[in-house]
């Protein structure tokens, strides 16, 4: 599991559990350029955590039980066409 925390000054926040793997992206806290929402959603049974821009798949995952976390932040949308996927896990879990 990995958690994405925004922070104004580039110090996350300590959370019991998790390591700091430092800056891995940049995001807004409100719309701007035309960014859209990066939804949240959390497993309560594995504390895992469902970070996605699609609107359908954070219905589909919270009404399979998931808890809807809402809106983590803004991001800018992929204009290339081509997207990316990271498999990020929380070594407690392995």
């Amino acid at each position: 599991d990995i958690l994405f925390l925004p922070s104004t000054d580039g110090n996350p926040p300590t959370v019991d559990g998790y390591v700091n793997v430092g800056i891995t992206g940049y995001v807004y806290a409100t719309e701007v350029c035309g960014g859209v929402p990066l939804l949240v959603a959390a497993n309560a049974a594995t504390t895992d955590h469902w970070y996605t821009t699609n609107a359908l798949q954070h219905s589909s995952i919270v009404a399979s039980g998931w808890i809807d976390e809402g809106v983590a932040a803004f991001v800018l949308p992929l204009t290339s066409g081509k997207l990316f996927m990271l498999v990020l896990l929380n070594q407690s879990h392995s």
